[in-house]
């Protein structure tokens, strides 16, 4: 059966369908042009912009793509938007209008477009699909319901399946707090087989893939002003986390709990959640005992967040000064800080708000915010110190990731001086601190001067502790980039461990001249690991090496005599001989 304009429906799952109807109806369509004679290339607006290519003959859809993350299927809601798109620029019946435009149309077809619609006031065209349907009859929906349903049987299955679900939706989306509730409900499985003595466990890794879609769509839906339907898919989560929350709960279900916790103040800044019913709400989900015997979300600092919308400004100070009294570790008085002045600034009292991060500049975050507001008030040199005093407090409480934070501010700040020189120092350091990072390797040779990269480079290498990871070094990675091939043998061969995985990602790159002391060292190091490690795992391992160095210049010959050797040596492994055997 051919995929068609008309019958393309009926090859996608009838959620995909209404979520891409979604995206179309609300305008998320940026562009689309008919490139070439069939070819359709479109932008869609969702979590990011998605570039979408269609090939059309006719009305035959002979291929698709689009850029997205989905691997749920074939099809994504994105290309369901465009095909929408595309039919509906093609058909002669598009004067309806009763479906939207994207927001530019480029090609030939774009004047179809443009037609009005006569019998209400105002072009249909400049309506937004909500406008559509509120200017529309009841008789005039059921007549274009009917005349499509009647034209296309996918229409009218996915009208049936629509109706039968009878899910609770608004303004025509799909309710995404019935996918949550059924993404807890479905959560637990059976590890291995069955048995008396096997409990069903909770499934995280499900969990998190489905809440992850979800929230990609409340982010979607919050942009578009969609903010109860967010409200209600944050409650829905919070709510089936604490049914089956245990001990084994992952890192991943935290992120999803922050990230829950954001949407949910994002909604709340709208103005269009009652406050206080959301704070009762979510007092009452969160009294669970999974949320504080599992640690699983800092609870207290949401709800502080939330109780700053639902109290009045005084009563919300009032509150975060108690709060402050009654922390004493830096992560959590981080959050009330902030809070506190945040709310200083709403209220107008500056100079408080000033003070009050005075107070607290110790604290990472409250510096961040400082150092942020110094640079937009482009007042640079204080920045740089707030900056050093971070290196430094970083170093002496010895925490590496805070300093580098620090070091990349300062970076930003010379380059945004333009001073280059400082820039090059910082950058060199944070090369060597994050132990031959490429990024910083790339931007110290745009900077410093090409006559002067090479000894730069070798004089920074020296300095830098380079970590061996999986068979791959950044350093030597830089190396094959710069095409110093002695630096690059030289570092092989002096490596003090896992220098056998170095050998065999690296020296097939190496050019052949470099075959005969790079077999000498796999010979070296297969003997002592040969010799160490017992088991057909290593015997594996061992062959893998062996049938690698046949690819270099010389290496057929002395891979199957050390093959040999090895079948002498260790006559009474007969796993070894067993992986040998094709040697």
């Amino acid at each position: 059966m051919k995929m068609t304009l008309g019958n393309f429906c009926d090859f996608v799952p009838s959620r995909i369908w209404w979520r891409g109807e979604e995206y179309y109806s609300s305008d998320a369509i940026i562009s689309i042009e008919e490139s070439l004679s069939g070819e359709w290339r479109a932008v869609v607006e969702g979590t990011y912009d998605y570039n979408v290519r269609i090939v059309t003959d006719g009305d035959e859809i002979l291929e698709w793509e689009c850029d997205c993350p989905y691997d749920g299927g074939d099809i994504c809601k994105h290309v369901v938007a465009v095909v929408m798109a595309i039919r509906n620029i093609k058909t002669d019946d598009s004067e309806n209008g009763l479906l939207k435009k994207p927001r530019s149309i480029n090609g030939a077809k774009a004047a179809k477009w443009s037609e009005t619609v006569t019998g209400i006031s105002e072009p249909r065209e400049n309506l937004t699909f909500t406008e559509l349907l509120s200017n529309a009859s009841a008789d005039e929906l059921r007549r274009v319901i009917m005349e499509y349903s009647l034209k296309n049987d996918g229409i009218k299955n996915c009208l049936i399946d629509f109706f039968k679900r009878n899910a609770v939706r608004e303004e025509g989306m799909v309710s995404y707090v019935e996918q949550v509730r059924e993404i807890f409900s479905n959560a637990y499985s059976v590890n291995g087989h069955r048995s008396r003595y096997r409990e069903p466990e909770v499934d995280w890794g499900d969990i998190c893939f489905g809440m992850d879609a979800i929230f990609e769509e409340a982010e979607c839906m919050l942009k578009k002003g969609n903010v109860h339907e967010v409200w209600m898919v944050v409650m829905a989560f919070f709510e089936g986390l604490a049914d089956i929350a245990d001990a084994e709960c992952s890192y991943e279900v935290n992120d999803l709990c922050g990230r829950a916790g954001e949407l949910l103040i994002e909604a709340l800044r709208t103005g269009e959640i009652d406050c206080k019913m959301a704070l009762s709400k979510l007092e009452d989900v969160t009294k669970s005992l999974a949320y504080e015997e599992y640690g699983l979300y800092e609870v207290d600092e949401l709800l502080a967040r939330v109780r700053g919308f639902a109290l009045s400004p005084e009563e919300a100070l009032e509150y975060l000064e108690t709060l402050l009294a009654s922390r004493r570790t830096p992560y959590e008085l981080d959050c009330y800080v902030l809070q506190k002045v945040e709310l200083l600034r709403r209220l107008g009292r500056d100079s408080e708000a000033e003070d009050t991060m005075d107070r607290y500049i110790c604290l990472e975050a409250v510096r961040e915010m400082r150092l942020e507001e110094l640079l937009d008030a482009e007042r640079f040199d204080d920045a740089l110190k707030l900056a050093d005093d971070g290196i430094a407090l970083a170093g002496r409480e010895m925490f590496s990731d805070s300093a580098v934070k620090w070091m990349e501010k300062k970076l930003e700040i010379f380059e945004r001086l333009g001073d280059v020189e400082s820039s090059i120092d910082v950058c060199r350091c944070l090369f060597i601190v994050e132990r031959g990072s490429m990024e910083y390797y790339y931007r110290l040779k745009k900077m410093v001067a090409a006559s002067d990269f090479s000894h730069f480079l070798k004089d920074m290498i020296s300095e830098t502790h380079s970590i061996i990871y999986g068979g791959h070094s950044k350093i030597a990675d830089i190396y094959l980039e710069e095409k110093d091939y002695d630096s690059l043998f030289s570092f092989l061969s002096s490596a003090e461990s896992y220098r056998l995985g170095l050998l065999k990602n690296y020296a097939r790159r190496l050019p052949s001249s470099f075959s005969k002391d790079l077999l000498a060292l796999f010979v070296e190091d297969l003997r002592l690991y040969a010799k160490n490690n017992v088991g057909r795992n290593h015997y594996i391992y061992i062959a893998r090496i062996m049938s690698d160095m046949k690819k270099l210049s010389g290496g057929a010959e002395i891979s199957s005599a050390l093959a040999e050797e090895f079948r002498q040596t260790y006559h009474r492994r007969p796993a070894m001989l067993d992986e040998l055997r094709g040697i």
